[in-house]
């Protein structure tokens, strides 16, 4: 187990021997492979704002494209995408540039929960090469956090005519969500497995170490220290 520097990381990705995430002005590689996983590594990275999710997706030849959105939660202000390249040697990341931002949008007709973001999962199409982004988040206030909907964003990386980089959302789904088994507020994630097909995670949340969360749903307090998780594939 290792502390943070803040109240509130962005979450995480694996990127080859590095756990990655956000905290703060930094973006932080953490070496699995070093004693006690203790050896990190500490970019800057500006413009940044973790709230809506960090994803990050491999390019070639050392490279990578790095995507934050920002801010998360669901108060009625702007949010924006911001994108940088990062650059590693030998596995061993280097440099960190910005690249551009963006403003976030979706379609009018869309459920407003769909213009919200929590957490982001970047995919690379196999064939094309194109990347896809798919932002994830939930109701948040009262029994709609506990027993609510989930909402799943999915978005294609473009080039502008100036060349700054912008996400085109192309579809969304909404999904159940529940504190016990899955919140997407709290954490979703999207990969693409073996079979080629988009498989989609969540699991339960306990806002609190007491698992005071749990306890409004009635359920035994022994079992508040164990998740359960949810998997769906997309055909």
């Amino acid at each position: 187990m290792h502390q943070t520097r803040s109240r509130h990381p962005s979450g995480v990705h694996a990127l080859g021997q590095y756990l990655v995430y956000g905290e703060g002005g930094n973006l932080i590689f953490k070496n699995l492979n070093s004693p006690n996983q203790e050896e990190d590594i500490g970019l800057r990275i500006t413009k940044a704002n973790f709230g809506g999710g960090l994803g990050v997706v491999r390019l070639s030849r050392g490279n990578h494209l790095l995507i934050t959105t920002g801010p998360g939660g669901q108060k009625a202000r702007p949010r924006n995408h911001q994108f940088y390249h990062l650059k590693s040697r030998n596995g061993r990341p280097e440099r960190l540039r910005f690249m551009s931002d963006s403003p976030s949008r979706v379609p009018r007709d869309w459920p407003r929960g769909q213009a919200f973001s929590e957490n982001l999962s970047v995919i690379t199409e196999c064939r094309t090469g194109n990347i896809y982004t798919v932002h994830t988040s939930g109701d948040e206030k009262g029994i709609s956090a506990i027993n609510g909907n989930g909402y799943w964003r999915l978005s294609r990386l473009e080039e502008g005519r100036r060349g700054n980089l912008r996400l085109r959302p192309i579809d969304a789904f909404t999904t159940r969500q529940n504190m016990q088994s899955c919140n997407v507020r709290a954490a979703a994630s999207v990969f693409v497995n073996r079979q080629h097909k988009l498989e989609f995670y969540c699991h339960g949340y306990a806002k609190d170490p007491d698992g005071s969360t749990f306890n409004i749903l009635g359920s035994s307090s022994r079992n508040n220290d164990k998740f359960k998780f949810k998997v769906g594939t997309l055909y």
